[in-house]
């Protein structure tokens, strides 16, 4: 958290000045998991709920991110998120992260959600997944939905290709999904107009370390927010996995175009 701080904060808070509202409906236990929309790759949200969370929540209250197990299998990468303590976005890893009383943090749009085009900013779309719901209710969690906003623009996509998945060899990793990241997109063009005397083969090698290399990057600065809304409690998760659903994600969307409108119509 202090090399965090010290090296990427400062850059963060002048790019994507964040907002955090809704501190009050966090529950006093830690038997909850917050449920929260996805966009732009979620690259700035993941930078950014650390410090978050540390200034906002307090270092003293535990929360575990979620994250997709393909993530934890990269070398290196997988090592960091778990020395911050995230854990797979399966029943095991809920069940590990609550053994040690932590509270969750899930995105159930997972990549799916954050590879939305950038036209449909104003959307939650949790692909139908309701696996969270049933987690919640068989290990008697509290459901705090939270709206992040803003973020949809930071890097912008046009949508995702399952095809490039799998000829780019990463399904073999788990990786369902390929974003058409607009800075990726620009990159490629740019390394192959640089890389046009050399064979095609090598040409398209560069082309994809420098895309996978640039397609995450949040270049776009943008104003964020997180914003925490009333939770669902154990006793009402009774009702059917789509009635829940549908009130969590509608909550979500509610805020997500309220906020836009409000962005638009700003001077």
């Amino acid at each position: 958290m202090r090399a965090h701080q010290r090296a990427l904060v400062p850059a963060l808070r002048a790019a994507f000045p964040w907002v955090f509202t809704g501190r009050n409906y966090l529950p006093a236990h830690d038997s909850y998991v917050v449920v929260a929309n996805h966009s732009g790759l979620g690259t700035v949200e993941s930078l950014v709920l650390p410090e978050l969370w540390a200034s906002e929540v307090g270092t003293g209250r535990r929360i575990a991110a979620m994250v997709h197990p393909a993530m934890l299998r990269t070398p290196g990468l997988g090592a960091l998120l778990r020395s911050v303590g995230c854990v797979e976005a399966t029943l095991d890893g809920a069940r590990w992260a609550r053994a040690h009383g932590s509270a969750l943090v899930l995105f159930p749009g997972g990549d799916h959600e954050s590879m939305r085009p950038v036209w449909r900013a104003d959307e939650v779309d949790f692909a139908g997944r309701t696996g969270w719901v049933r987690l919640a209710r068989q290990s008697g969690l509290t459901i705090v939905p939270m709206a992040i906003t803003g973020t949809h623009v930071t890097a912008p996509t046009l949508g995702y290709s399952k095809l490039l998945a799998y000829l780019s060899g990463a399904r073999l990793f788990g990786v369902r999904r390929v974003p058409l990241s607009v800075a990726g997109l620009a990159a490629i063009a740019v390394s192959l107009a640089c890389t046009r005397d050399q064979p095609m083969l090598a040409r398209g090698a560069k082309a994809a370390v420098v895309y996978a290399a640039s397609f995450a990057i949040p270049w776009v600065p943008s104003r964020v927010g997180f914003h925490v809304l009333p939770p669902v409690t154990p006793d009402e998760l009774q009702a059917d996995d789509r009635v829940v659903y549908e009130r969590v994600t509608s909550a979500i969307s509610d805020v997500l175009r309220r906020e836009l409108v409000s962005a638009h119509s700003a001077p």
